[in-house]
């Protein structure tokens, strides 16, 4: 059976899969380094947006769809997915269609000021 009709030409925008890792400099600054899990291409969907108000401030969570060619390498709800210069956070790996040709990732990005 196909995987479920995946267009491999709609897989056009690079991300990278990175777990961000807290290290501290010589004066004892934390700095977060990203290390790389996985750079691949993926297809990217918005698929909502919201906006709340947490301590005074305005937030606002937008939910996004990756769909990459599945691989050996595994994913964790722990790591980021880094696109576009935003950091989003794994919220739900899937293997996507009956052949397990690609693997599915719902991610959030939460920004302050709300979303667009």
């Amino acid at each position: 059976m196909e995987d479920l009709n995946v267009d491999a030409g709609a897989l056009d925008k690079r991300i990278e899969i990175v777990e961000r890792v807290k290290t501290y400099d010589a004066a004892r600054y934390e700095t977060i380094k990203d290390k790389l899990i996985r750079r691949c291409w993926a297809q990217f969907t918005r698929q909502s947006g919201t906006e709340s108000l947490r301590q005074g401030a305005d937030l606002g969570t937008i939910k996004v769809r990756f769909l990459i060619r599945a691989s050996p390498v595994t994913i964790s709800r722990l790591y980021h997915v880094k696109y576009n210069g935003e950091y989003y956070a794994i919220t739900y790996v899937n293997h996507y269609g009956d052949r397990g040709g690609f693997t599915e990732i719902l991610a959030e990005l939460r920004e302050l000021g709300g979303a667009e």
